[in-house]
């Protein structure tokens, strides 16, 4: 029997996973019909934990529950966590980087560094002492096509094209390679200027969309893949929470 949901709103969509206990049941699947997944699931009987980095879009899914008398536990970047976190005004921290780094934490995968790729790339730090350091954003791959084509006059609007070769030889395919092998590398660079920060030996966790493209053509071994890593960190951090 399912006793938690985690839901995960990102820019791009919203992803969920269904508990007992410490074991995980279920991934729903949400699209347009997002109410008809949440109808089938006996939310009388569950608890609802979110984390969101686009309130906004959040309003019909809160009157969902809400018509339902199901109370939703909310993740906020000032939420209390049982780590120390070296971040200045903790109420504009987004709550999935947060969460990545509860995951890092509570499961002992520290000292860490967590890339969680999407509409935007974030790269945190949790040093070996388990303090949460502080990080980076940079745009994801399709935000980065999107800024060039409106502040560029003459760049077209390109797709992302993940298998895209190195060298473009029109201006098309130079603006998809750029994109896919500039946050590669850039993604790359960052993490061993953040990792010379410490003086241990660190993990590095690729989340996101984006994971798979930027493990792709990785320069050396490529770093784990952890679909799960925000949703998990989320059911860590609403149980401690309700302990």
């Amino acid at each position: 029997m399912a006793d938690l949901l985690c839901l995960d709103r990102g820019n791009s969509g919203l992803k969920g996973l269904l508990y007992d206990g410490n074991c995980v049941v279920a991934r729903p699947k949400f699209d347009e019909n997002w109410r008809r997944a949440l109808a089938r699931m006996p939310l009388d009987k569950i608890d609802v934990a979110l984390c969101s980095v686009a309130p906004s879009r959040d309003k019909e899914l809160r009157a969902f529950f809400s018509e339902k008398g199901v109370d939703v536990w909310t993740l906020r970047g000032d939420s209390e966590v049982p780590f120390p976190v070296d971040i200045r005004g903790r109420e504009t921290l987004g709550a999935d980087r947060l969460a990545n780094m509860a995951f890092a934490y509570l499961n002992r995968r520290y000292p860490a560094i967590v890339v969680d790729a999407g509409s935007a790339v974030t790269l945190d730090l949790m040093d070996a002492e388990g303090r949460y350091r502080g990080g980076l954003i940079i745009p994801g791959p399709r935000l980065w096509l999107q800024g060039l084509a409106e502040g560029g006059e003459l760049l077209p609007a390109v797709d992302l094209v993940p298998d895209i070769p190195l060298l473009g030889l029109e201006t098309r395919e130079a603006l998809a390679a750029g994109a896919v092998w500039g946050l590669r590398e850039a993604v790359q660079g960052l993490i061993v200027r953040l990792g010379a920060l410490i003086e241990e030996p660190v993990s590095v966790i690729l989340t996101g969309g984006a994971a798979p493209l930027l493990a792709e053509a990785w320069r050396g071994e490529a770093p784990s893949s952890e679909r799960d890593w925000t949703l998990q960190g989320l059911a860590g951090l609403y149980r401690w929470n309700h302990r």
